[in-house]
């Protein structure tokens, strides 16, 4: 599945996503966190730095998302596409 973010009036692709379904329709995003240009997606490394971002999944938008975790290098999101 493509995983877009929007940044910058956007949609920047993220390359370092795993994608876990968590219901009929949602999605829980563990995103990498190396690599990624945070002035281009305009996120920082907390789970609270994502709440609201809008996602693109394989061209379908989500509503706003909700920061639910992080690991080392990582950030969880769990995002709902009606």
């Amino acid at each position: 599945m493509d995983v877009s973010v929007l940044g910058k009036g956007r949609f920047e692709k993220l390359s370092d996503v795993q994608i876990t379904a968590v219901g009929p329709n949602a999605w829980e995003l563990d995103i990498g966190l190396a690599g990624m240009d945070p002035k281009r997606v305009r996120r920082g490394p907390n789970p609270e730095d994502w709440d609201g971002a809008i996602f693109l999944l394989d061209d379908r938008e989500t509503e706003p998302a909700l920061g639910s975790g992080q690991a080392k290098g990582r950030v969880k999101v769990t995002v709902f596409v009606l």
